[in-house]
């Protein structure tokens, strides 16, 4: 029942999550040109045949998609630039995600409590910053 209830009442939140976290994943996977290689070795017979022979990594066993993506997200067999490409590219498509979170947080608590306190508070300036404040601090 509370069950039932949290996925009534949260419903726009989790669909938004939901949304995010896939999009952030397809350009996670888009930019670090994952994608591609799913697409040439599902296409290729000779890309399948013939990628484990120019590969870095001397134990490549690939024998289906998620080995390929295995193998091609092993930090171990990647130089210094390309993790820091892949960190900086993880926070700049993740960011998003956070911020979506945070203003549907901040829009439905504005129009939901937000008349009481403001009307408590006297000074929209005021009740603004501290709200903001609280809610970056928060997530």
């Amino acid at each position: 029942m509370h069950m039932k209830l949290f996925l009534k009442k949260n419903r726009i939140y989790i669909i938004l999550f939901l949304v995010l976290a896939l999009i952030m994943t397809v350009m996670l996977l888009r930019e670090e040109n994952i994608l591609d290689m799913c697409f040439r070795w599902l296409t290729s017979s000779e890309y399948r045949k013939n990628y484990c022979l120019y590969d870095e990594n001397p134990e490549c066993s690939v024998n289906n998609l998620a080995d390929l993506i295995k193998n091609a997200m092993d930090p171990q067999y990647r130089h210094f630039d390309e993790l820091l490409v892949f960190g900086t590219s993880s926070i700049q498509i993740s960011l998003p995600l956070v911020c979506a979170v945070s203003g549907v947080l901040f829009y439905t608590r504005w129009h939901s409590v937000s008349a009481v306190e403001l009307y408590r508070t006297g000074s929209t300036k005021q009740y603004l910053y501290r709200t903001i404040l609280k809610e970056a601090l928060k997530t």
